[in-house]
């Protein structure tokens, strides 16, 4: 009897190791201003999962331990992305810069309908 209870201990033990989890939180923030970054996307490719942060430019979510790929991104920013070794809680605090696209010009060229101007006919009806 002892050895199916020892048997049961040590295997809630290994179960509850394996399932050790750990929570990656941070701030996004613009690294020009300081400002916080509202809706970027922190991803985790491995187990595909994320968070956006809020109006404070805070995240957080709890993960498995082990090594991830993390992008993090922002309509009209650069994306961050490194890899990330989760054997403890991580906070993970990331500025990220504006991108600096330049466009080039949009010409649109058009002739106008000037069928109106040549003449100095106003109106005209014709009747039979």
């Amino acid at each position: 009897m002892k050895e199916f209870l020892a048997l049961i201990m040590s295997c809630l033990f290994l179960s509850a190791y394996a399932q050790e989890t750990h929570t990656v939180s941070g701030y996004i923030k613009d690294a020009a201003s300081g400002e916080a970054l509202i809706g970027a996307s922190i991803f985790l490719e491995e187990e595909g999962k994320g968070a956006a942060t809020n109006v404070y430019g805070y995240y957080s979510f709890t993960v498995p331990s082990g090594s991830y790929h993390v992008k993090i991104s922002y309509v009209g920013y650069e994306d961050y992305k490194s890899l990330i070794d989760l054997e403890k809680d991580l906070r993970l605090n990331v500025e990220l810069n504006a991108m600096s696209d330049v466009l080039n010009e949009v010409l649109i060229e058009a002739e106008a309908s000037d069928q109106n101007t040549t003449g100095t006919q106003m109106g005209e009806i014709d009747l039979d």
